[in-house]
């Protein structure tokens, strides 16, 4: 009985570990293919940025679901060190982290982030 629930726990280990494997593979392979229209999307999120007024200037700039971290090659570099990166999939965050370790990176949902309501 204790050799079954091992074999369980190990094979649950697996698929999770195979998960993890395929999910980076399929992020790897979404970076390539976007690395074509990198110039276009970096002058589209820099507009995008300036249009919503966030120069990192008066609070921190929040995104949520970071994924691999290409938004951050598309930002504007004083706003790099003021970013905050969230991610729910903690490999995915992990990834972030080591490709760029002075970087702040968080594991959370968009749900699980405080926010301050605004009254009407």
């Amino acid at each position: 009985m204790k050799q079954r629930r091992s074999d369980r726990r190990a094979a649950k280990r697996q698929r999770e570990h195979r998960g993890q494997v395929e999910g980076h593979r399929a992020l790897e392979r979404l970076q390539k293919e976007r690395t074509l229209f990198e110039p276009a999307a970096t002058r589209v999120v820099q507009a995008a940025l300036e249009r919503a007024g966030l120069d990192g200037s008066d609070w921190p700039v929040v995104e949520i679901g970071s994924g691999g971290g290409q938004l951050r090659r598309w930002l504007p570099d004083h706003l790099l060190p003021v970013m905050v990166h969230t991610e729910r999939e903690p490999a995915f965050a992990r990834k972030l982290q080591q490709a760029v370790p002075h970087a702040t990176v968080q594991v959370a949902s968009a749900e699980s982030l405080p926010y301050v309501r605004i009254p009407a």
